[in-house]
């Protein structure tokens, strides 16, 4: 096992990227409800946009560590895979679709908090909300389940 500064950095980089995506979800309160009512969107944006914006920039800074440690862990794997170490990169592949998965579905929202919801279109917002939910909670399980099973396949065979 790599016990070097790198690999240590990258563990670092891991917790610290892991607790600001934490961070960023509740920056701006407690998530609105994935059934709130256009309205309920719109009155939600505008009133906390701000801390929605701050927990956007903390996410995306928490996700850039967390690919930093992306590679780290796919190094880590490999070890103890050998081989061409196939599982360790389908799982590197699999958290790298997470990310985009919940970067392209939150972005369409940023773009209409940024622009300041109070003027935008009703369906448009809710749209956006919505697709934001999706990413977050539907179209990330795929990901999610093939990287953590890869991850444990190869824990699991190291013994």
């Amino acid at each position: 096992m790599d016990t070097s500064f790198s690999a240590r950095l990258g563990a670092l980089a891991g917790a610290v990227g892991a607790i600001l995506v934490g961070v960023s979800v509740f920056a701006a309160g407690s998530p609105l409800k994935p059934d709130a009512s256009s309205s309920q969107v719109i009155a939600y944006l505008e009133a906390r946009r701000g801390g929605l914006l701050l927990g956007y920039l903390l996410g995306v800074i928490g996700l850039a560590l967390l690919l930093l440690f992306l590679g780290h862990f796919r190094a880590f794997l490999a070890e103890f895979e050998g081989g061409g170490a196939p599982l360790a990169s389908v799982a590197l592949v699999s958290f790298v679709t997470l990310i985009v998965i919940f970067v392209a579905g939150s972005a369409p929202l940023v773009a209409v908090i940024w622009r300041g919801s109070a003027g935008a279109d009703p369906q448009i917002a809710r749209t956006v909300f919505d697709a934001s939910n999706l990413a977050t909670y539907s179209l990330s399980a795929p990901a999610t389940i093939l990287a953590v099973l890869a991850s444990s396949v190869v824990i699991w065979r190291s013994g």
